[in-house]
């Protein structure tokens, strides 16, 4: 009887013990979410080191040393003239000595070369073979945040395979934390006027909210008004996005940033010195 007594008292204890730590219905039990690269909430709070860990900080990091690019290994340098054999040449010493201003020099000889056609520059991409051109792509790739601006005549390209490498490689250099706010912020602006694609906007915006206050919301306005329709059409979800639901108007974000102006530490945390320290 005893041991039936005991029994039952335990029963009752361990029945009151998986109430108590059991978690109550009503609560909303929260987990993080799978954050992409192309996601970012701005309802964190405005706390200098909950803001240094960003959903997005897996995927923006300090760029790593990468390997040097074969340039072109599928040329047959015999159906180059000698002008473009000699670019690529260049763009090769260019890679060995890791020296950005030397592929600068090589490209915009190439870009010349194409150029004295009778259509003139706009089409000089025509007049040069596409494995050069890829070529380019792949040797300005490897100087990182630095050569975003000369990767911007690439993403336009008429072969799809250029412009789509152009695209991955300006996205990897967005993503270097030394690049500050403001700098990304003029890259994408740039790209947001000749950008159609969906995907890519998507990803390009995101980057754009990676910012402080008044340079998200300069930029958000500046894609509004001179972004192509398939950016136009992205801005007001991430303005929402931006503002944390307060607004999904331009007019709207310039009135919650006069509420919500920078913080102090915003220089400090996003002018890109950080990760170069």
């Amino acid at each position: 009887m005893k041991l039936r007594y005991l029994t039952l008292l335990l029963a009752v204890f361990g029945i009151a013990a998986v109430c108590f730590l059991w978690p109550n219905s009503e609560e909303k039990i929260t987990q993080k979410p799978d954050k992409s690269c192309r996601i970012r909430s701005r309802k964190m709070p405005r706390v200098r080191h909950e803001r240094r860990t960003p959903p997005r900080s897996a995927c923006i990091a300090e760029r790593l040393p990468q390997e040097k690019p074969v340039l072109a290994a599928d040329i047959v340098e015999e159906e180059l003239d000698s002008a473009m054999r000699e670019v690529l040449a260049q763009l090769r010493d260019a890679l060995n000595d890791a020296d950005l201003a030397s592929a600068r020099k090589a490209v915009a000889k190439m870009k010349a070369s194409g150029s004295t056609t009778a259509d003139g520059k706009a089409n000089w991409a025509k007049h040069v073979p596409t494995a050069l051109r890829n070529a380019a792509v792949e040797a300005l790739g490897y100087f990182g945040g630095d050569a975003i601006a000369d990767l911007l005549d690439f993403i336009v390209d008429d072969d799809p395979d250029i412009a789509q490498s152009a695209i991955d490689q300006l996205e990897l250099a967005l993503q270097d934390l030394t690049l500050g706010d403001r700098e990304r912020a003029e890259v994408i602006k740039s790209v947001s006027t000749v950008l159609t694609d969906a995907e890519t906007l998507d990803w390009m915006l995101s980057s754009a909210t990676d910012a402080r206050h008044s340079v998200g919301v300069e930029t958000l306005a500046f894609i509004a008004a001179h972004g192509t329709s398939e950016a136009k059409e992205l801005v007001p979800s991430y303005i929402d996005l931006f503002t944390g639901g307060e607004a999904s108007t331009i007019a709207e974000a310039k009135t919650w940033l006069s509420e919500n102006p920078d913080a102090p530490d915003d220089e400090e945390f996003y002018s890109g010195q950080l990760a170069s320290k």
